[in-house]
């Protein structure tokens, strides 16, 4: 049985911030810790520093007349030097946000390790560097520490791909050539549907969305395609529908899903209007699950089992009939018709 944790389970109420403030808190707990973390944030770039930053103070969120970066380390010895570090776990970069930050205090970015930066940072000379999760992650690791909650913050991370890999097991590749035949498969199954359902969905307006089958795995997902018409985006808030496979958290086995989700964090909150939150209910009741919020995607749920032993064509129309069917709750309710009146 899967340990809880706390980390995981309190993510939902703004990933970026809450491992901001939780790597916070890791830091401030532990004087040797935090030390090895500005070493490594100045050690290339501005070694003459370290000597400041033998005493500090954290604090986040902090707001300056170039910005709110997430992350501010100040020297107690000379409250004038400080370092701003700036928190990504998915989300882009602000627009200029580390340019501006760069004006006041030397900057360092931190981000998963598939994140790309834009190189015209690299030759600032307040620039300290792009950091990663996984290099925070080796940190805290190497204290070798009873800790529990750096323990549950190392295992958060690396339930959402941030930590450093662990070592590759014999059931691992002993699975590892079933599952490469399962994401082929995969994508196939989501593209088949995609191309049968596409012009059914242009009633609603052309698809400013994706034109191609995407892969998911962030997001505990395999494969998906989603849809919106310009319409569906009005005020900076918008929403799709989409289509995929992804993990049933249920049945704990993959799924074809149907989704009609939002990449605004706060579209589904608990703020909802209440002519929507009423349509919302009653798709909870037809089956349809909330997915836990992240800093990309929110949205609801209808999984679809996948069955065994049929041919491709008879898999892929019975899934397009579960689109139907998933199409119809939302139509029953005239959901998408009220949702963009919202928007």
């Amino acid at each position: 049985m899967t340990q809880p944790n706390l980390f995981i389970r309190l993510e939902g109420y703004g990933r970026e911030n809450f491992t901001t403030e939780a790597l916070a808190h890791i830091l401030e707990s532990e004087i040797s810790l935090r030390r090895a973390f500005i070493g490594m944030l100045l050690k290339e770039k501005k070694p003459h520093l370290l000597k400041k930053f033998k005493d500090d103070s954290i604090s986040t969120q902090t707001i300056h007349d170039v910005g709110r970066p997430d992350m501010e380390l100040v020297s107690c010895s000379d409250h004038r030097t400080k370092v701003f570090v700036e928190v990504k776990t998915g989300a882009p970069e602000g627009d200029g946000q580390i340019g501006r930050y760069l004006k006041r205090a030397p900057t360092a970015f931190l981000s998963p390790h598939d994140y790309t930066l834009p190189t015209r940072y690299d030759q600032h000379r307040s620039f300290l560097g792009h950091f990663f999760w996984r290099d925070v992650c080796a940190l805290i690791a190497q204290r070798k520490s009873d800790n529990i909650v750096q323990e549950q913050f190392l295992k958060y991370m690396e339930s959402r791909h941030m930590a450093p890999i662990t070592p590759i097991t014999k059931e691992e590749l002993d699975s590892a050539t079933k599952a490469v035949e399962f994401l082929n498969k995969s994508r196939s199954i989501v593209d088949s549907v995609r191309k049968r359902i596409k012009d059914e969905w242009a009633v609603y307006g052309k698809n400013v969305g994706a034109q191609r089958v995407a892969e998911d795995f962030d997001q505990e997902g395999f494969h998906c395609w989603w849809y919106r018409p310009k319409t569906w985006k009005k005020n900076e808030r918008r929403f799709h529908l989409s289509i995929g496979i992804g993990l049933d958290k249920k049945r704990k086995r993959p799924a074809f899903y149907v989704c009609v989700g939002s990449g605004h964090n706060g579209f589904w909150n608990d703020k909802v209007e209440p002519e929507l939150e009423k349509q919302i209910k009653k798709l909870v009741q037809w089956g349809w699950v909330r997915s836990k919020p992240t800093d990309r995607e929110s949205g609801y749920y209808k999984f679809f089992p996948l069955k065994t032993g049929k041919r491709s064509e008879a898999m892929f129309d019975e899934q397009v009939k579960n689109v139907h069917e998933a199409m119809k709750d939302l139509q029953t309710l005239h959901l998408l018709r009220k949702i963009e009146k919202l928007l």
